[in-house]
């Protein structure tokens, strides 16, 4: 019985296997990145939240702009660029005391990249619930 049933499982998945399609990257901001850098340093200003240490720099063959937010400069904000200027990827790198604290300058960063990039207040509010939700499952 358990050879029957491995047996099938094997020929699911290979049958699955066959048939999968791989997801490719999605742009994640079309627009020219260099017009939206200051208004999200201006809300992030407004917000409390200090944005400084620009820095582009080539990394594995891709542009990428760095930035650092708060107090420390182990707060990191880094786009992929792309020729255009539009954005591929978006990293936010925080050490994990900020949510200890309840610090709320990383969920200010992040809303306010989302609202940059063209994300619905609905879409945002639903990504950011699940962020709340994963971290406290930490």
């Amino acid at each position: 019985m358990k050879k029957v049933f491995m047996s099938a499982i094997l020929a699911f998945v290979l049958l699955i296997g066959e048939n999968s399609v791989y997801a490719t990257p999605v742009q994640i901001y079309d627009s020219d990145f260099d017009e939206m850098l200051p208004r999200f340093k201006f809300t992030c200003q407004f917000l409390g939240v200090d944005v400084w240490g620009t820095e582009y720099y080539t990394y594995q063959g891709a542009r990428r702009c760095e930035l650092h937010f708060g107090d420390s400069t182990s707060n990191i904000i880094r786009f992929r660029l792309n020729n255009d200027n539009s954005v591929s990827r978006i990293l936010i790198t925080t050490p994990y005391k900020y949510f200890d604290n309840n610090d709320e300058k990383v969920l200010y960063v992040l809303a306010n990249i989302l609202k940059e990039i063209g994300l619905s207040q609905s879409e945002i509010e639903t990504l950011s619930n699940d962020l709340v939700n994963k971290m406290e499952q930490l």
